[in-house]
């Protein structure tokens, strides 16, 4: 979120100044996805193996490069799902009565899909294969 202004910015001013922009932000858009796909076991990575950040993202990224389709199969999963439910939640908490179910729904689920993330890097982060 902190980067998404100033990379949005420098989108913009790219798409200006050069006729290539469209494909520099495509190039863009796509470098950021990936950042961003790599890095997100950095926060298992921390709790389990208690390390800094930058080593956290590192080990991260192996996670990934070595796992790639079954890494990318559960960051699809999760997104889908936890679209999919909030949707869900957003229609079942239209009655007042039903918000502390979809408090509690929402609840599992993040901490079901935190924990598959979680099990998902612990399973993998030694394996060489």
């Amino acid at each position: 979120m902190i980067l998404s202004v100033p990379f949005s910015l420098l989108l913009v001013i790219a798409n200006m100044i050069s006729p290539l922009g469209p494909a520099l932000v495509a190039f863009a858009i796509v470098i950021f996805f990936l950042l961003w796909a790599y890095g997100w076991f950095t926060v298992p990575a921390i709790v389990l193996d208690e390390i800094n950040p930058a080593r956290a993202y590192w080990r991260s990224w192996q996670v990934v490069r070595r796992h790639f389709w079954p890494a990318a199969g559960l960051v699809l999963l999760s997104f889908l799902l936890s679209l999919g439910f909030g949707e869900l939640w957003r229609w079942i908490a239209e009655e007042a009565w039903a918000v502390p179910i979809a408090i509690l729904g929402q609840a599992f689920l993040s901490t079901a899909l935190t924990a598959s993330m979680m099990v998902f890097y612990d399973t993998r982060k030694a394996s060489k294969s």
